[in-house]
């Protein structure tokens, strides 16, 4: 893939940054995005969750940190105690893995994507925060099959200091793209309000 960062941008830092830029490529301005852990807002990486927010129709991000000024819908809390309401077009949840229960993340982020949707994840080498780092082909394989519990569709992709590349070039890291029903699914559902989970597909 096409290197997006501008001439000269490089390191650890950037590397949010970069999947920020491809994802931001792939989102619509009919789209309705969630991340989840979207920082502070401080450092270079915090100019992607900007840029997607004035691409798409609307863009809410939830972190347990607080995010000044957020030019967006900004929920300050922990996803796991929190919990998710409504659907969304694309989830976005970038070096968060390895910081939450990662089978209740990929579950939760699996029931909150609209038919036809994509969610995108990303993960260095330790599967948990204080555990061992594994090798990266290691951390894709294991990131593979526990999302196959959760998503119809699971594309793995490594991570090479922070450029997307085919799973056997892993250095750094796992970028996974998932989805689950395509959007023709849509013809056989009926989209209907719950006063507790906001619009559902579903047969009524």
């Amino acid at each position: 893939m096409k290197n997006l960062l501008p001439e000269g941008m490089t390191g650890q830092d950037y590397y949010r940054l970069y999947l920020y830029l491809h994802i931001l490529n792939e989102c619509t301005p009919e789209d309705e995005v969630l991340e989840i852990g979207c920082g502070d807002g401080e450092g270079p990486a915090a100019q992607g969750p900007p840029l997607i927010a004035e691409k798409v129709y609307d863009y809410v991000c939830i972190d347990k940190r607080r995010y000044n000024n957020p030019p967006f819908n900004f929920v300050q809390a922990d996803i796991e105690e929190y919990g998710l309401t409504g659907v969304y077009d694309k989830v976005i949840a970038l070096y968060v893995i390895q910081y939450v229960d990662p089978e209740k993340l990929f579950k939760l982020v699996s029931e909150r994507l609209k038919p036809g949707g994509v969610a995108y994840f990303s993960e260095g080498c330790q599967w948990y925060l204080d555990g061992p780092r594994l090798p990266a082909r290691e951390m894709c394989n294991k990131t593979r099959w526990v999302l196959k519990k959760a998503f119809n569709s699971v594309e793995i992709k490594g991570i090479n200091d922070g450029i997307i590349v085919p799973e056997e070039k892993a250095t750094t890291g796992v970028f996974a793209i998932c989805t689950n029903k395509t959007k023709e699914f849509l013809s056989n559902q009926i989209r209907y309000w719950s006063p507790d989970d906001g619009w559902m597909y579903g047969r009524m």
